[in-house]
């Protein structure tokens, strides 16, 4: 799933029981995709050595150890943008790219002020990290985050390249990975640290989406968590499902490569 670099831009619903603290809560579980190609790919590349990055440490000195660190991916996740005119678009601006100028439309994920407003009263050190470039992501950071809520922004850059894919390594930011996770609808870019993700459906423009209302809700667990890991591998054993693969499918995916 190679992310195309000619343009700025990057490319089961229900009632679950929690037990915390000997109170008992009723929360909506995330939605996850149908599809299973994005771990189908993640297997094949979990058979790929990382390189080892030069970049450590990139969100610099953490003031709090004990502080969680919420990164947040921003296509499709926060956001939907396009060089193509959208219906009703909620904000229009321009960058300039490669000696060419693009006219960038784009639209909020439902519910997008109330979550960045919640988990920063929560606590969390806010990063949005895209395999955008920074001369789009900056506009569309300024426009969404009026109140400096993102305390760190990261780019294409910032990402691995591993055969052709941009790759969100977790181990370049510097932090406790046990206080750390991703929220992304490529679950793929957290391939190597599968057990730090939250993989979101991926939104366009569905006025009555809630995926942002009921991940603050699982990050109401995350926050006040000893092990970030533990809690995710409970939620979405998503290590598990792609052990799961048989060799009859993953054989049948990598023909399509």
């Amino acid at each position: 799933m190679p992310v195309k670099t000619h343009s700025p831009l990057s490319h089961h619903t229900h009632d679950c029981d929690f037990h915390n603290h000997h109170a008992v809560f009723s929360r909506h579980k995330m939605s996850m995709e149908d599809d299973m190609d994005p771990y189908y790919f993640i297997k094949y590349l979990q058979t790929i050595p990382l390189p080892t990055s030069r970049l450590r440490n990139v969100l610099g000195e953490q003031t709090n150890a004990q502080q969680k660190t919420l990164v947040l991916d921003l296509d499709k996740t926060l956001v939907h943008c396009s060089s193509s005119p959208l219906p009703n678009a909620d904000h229009t601006f321009s960058v300039n790219f490669g000696g060419s100028t693009f006219n960038i439309y784009a639209k909020c994920r439902p519910h997008l002020q109330e979550f960045l407003e919640t988990v920063h009263l929560m606590g969390f050190e806010i990063v949005v990290f895209t395999a955008s470039q920074s001369v789009y992501a900056d506009r569309m950071l300024n426009i969404i985050d009026t109140k400096g809520r993102i305390s760190k922004r990261l780019y294409r850059q910032n990402c691995t390249n591993v055969n052709g894919s941009f790759i969100k390594d977790l181990r370049t930011l510097g932090r406790d990975l046990r206080n750390l996770t991703i929220v992304d609808n490529s679950p793929h870019v957290f391939a190597y640290q599968i057990e730090n993700g939250i993989p979101i459906t991926s939104w366009h423009d569905d006025p009555h989406d809630t995926e942002l209302l009921r991940l603050i809700e699982l990050l109401n667990i995350v926050a006040v968590s000893d092990n970030v890991q533990d809690v995710l591998n409970t939620e979405f054993q998503l290590q598990e499902m792609i052990d799961a693969i048989t060799i009859d499918e993953y054989t049948a995916f990598l023909r399509k490569l």
